[in-house]
């Protein structure tokens, strides 16, 4: 019989850490990159992040080829990403740039598949004018031009079943962890170390919130070669000061339930 009921503790508590993990999976991205106007309200931030002006750089520089080669024109690197910082210090195309991110999030969230460029007459007008410099007769034809470039992000995934699903998902997930982690409790004929290792996992997974939001997006997204990746990995870094309480209250949790794991004499 005690055999029987360690067996179906531990069966129990693997259950209730499989569909508590998921619906903390649920939990951290319905807090970043779900919430509805998130890249919005990171839009200034991402203006100013470099990996965000060098996307936008190299789409430029893709738009201005053909039109500084028709005027016998080798634009740099360095001077077309000058061309961009200058642009996005202009408020009428930061403007742009919301609007881009608000197409951005809606694409994400499945809400729209239309491109996400940032462009028009104030884009254009900008680039041609920090252009002038460079060379007079091209800034002349971009001035004459209807830019529009693709911003990161342009292929971010659709997430819009997730998001759709999430509230609901996270919310019956969480429901059975918590019920098939009680049941292993009053089954288990160890109680005080099974409580010691729900407390080791919560700790746990408050440590891989940690490095969801620092180690991949500064150590593993910069690598791949997607542009969404380069984006997710800006919006997970300015994001994830929206998960510190989440991450505290898994820790605390965790540290809770060993400390009272550790203190208790038994438990009944």
């Amino acid at each position: 019989m005690s055999a029987l009921r360690r067996l179906l503790g531990d069966l129990l508590y693997w259950a209730g850490l499989i569909a508590g993990t998921g619906a903390i999976v649920i939990h951290l991205f319905t807090l970043t990159v779900l919430t509805p106007g998130r890249l919005t309200q990171q839009a200034h931030q991402l203006l100013s992040a470099s990996v965000v002006q060098r996307a936008i750089a190299d789409s430029l520089a893709n738009a201005l080829q053909p039109i500084a080669s028709a005027q016998g024109v080798q634009l740099t690197s360095s001077e077309t990403l000058a061309a961009v910082h200058s642009a996005l210090s202009s408020p009428l195309v930061q403007s742009d740039f919301l609007g881009a991110m608000t197409t951005a999030q809606d694409r994400l969230l499945g809400k729209t598949s239309a491109p996400v460029v940032i462009g028009g007459p104030a884009f254009t007008q900008a680039i041609a004018a920090s252009l002038a410099s460079v060379d007079p007769s091209v800034a002349h034809v971009v001035a004459g031009e209807d830019l529009a470039v693709t911003v990161p992000g342009a292929d971010v995934p659709n997430l819009g079943f997730i998001a759709t699903n999430a509230p609901r998902t996270e919310h019956t997930l969480t429901d059975i962890a918590l019920l098939a982690l009680v049941l292993a409790l009053v089954l288990h004929n160890d109680r005080r170390k099974l409580l010691a290792r729900i407390g080791t996992w919560l700790v746990g997974c408050s440590i891989a919130e940690v490095a969801l939001f620092w180690f991949l997006p500064k150590v593993i997204l910069p690598h791949v070669g997607f542009s969404w990746a380069q984006f997710a990995a800006v919006v997970l870094t300015m994001t994830g000061a929206a998960t510190v309480t989440f991450f505290l209250e898994l820790f605390a949790a965790g540290a809770a339930a060993i400390a009272l794991a550790r203190g208790a004499k038994a438990l009944v």
